[in-house]
């Protein structure tokens, strides 16, 4: 399922968001806004499947969605730096959580607060905080940003 996922679902993407987009903007912006501008876009990217319920069953907010987009993508950058910019590394992660998405609970109460992935989101939220700081916002590259 993994490798499946790498190819089809989200691992693929990561040519365009961590093999093209972030060295080009890291460049004019540094690791730090480089990262969130490909968050931005990357949760633009996926902003149709907000569109349609049948795509969105839990029906959460677009903004916890994008929240949680900026934090994976600061995480991704970390990934793709201390990994000597292999962005099959980063497909691989990327793929292999949107596969544990797959086992969330449903959520009982139908609220975005109280729903497993806006857990998550706020998990990587503090998480990317804590790489910010420790990191100085260099997120592991080699350049000051």
């Amino acid at each position: 399922m993994l490798a499946a996922s790498v190819v089809l679902f989200g691992g693929n993407e990561e040519i365009g968001w961590r093999g093209l987009m972030l060295p080009a903007l890291q460049t004019s912006y540094g690791a730090l806004g480089a990262s969130v501008i490909v968050g931005v876009v990357w949760a633009l990217w996926h902003a149709p499947l907000f569109m349609f319920s049948a795509l969105n069953p839990a029906e959460l907010p677009y903004v916890v969605f994008v929240v949680g987009i900026v934090a994976l993508s600061i995480l991704h950058t970390l990934l793709y730096h201390t990994t000597g910019q292999s962005v099959l590394v980063v497909a691989v992660f990327h793929a292999g959580f949107n596969a544990t998405l797959l086992w969330l609970p449903e959520s009982t109460t139908n609220t975005a607060l109280t729903h497993p992935y806006t857990m998550i989101v706020a998990v990587q939220c503090l998480v990317a905080i804590g790489v910010v700081v420790l990191t100085r916002g260099t997120l592991g590259s080699r350049e000051l940003s």
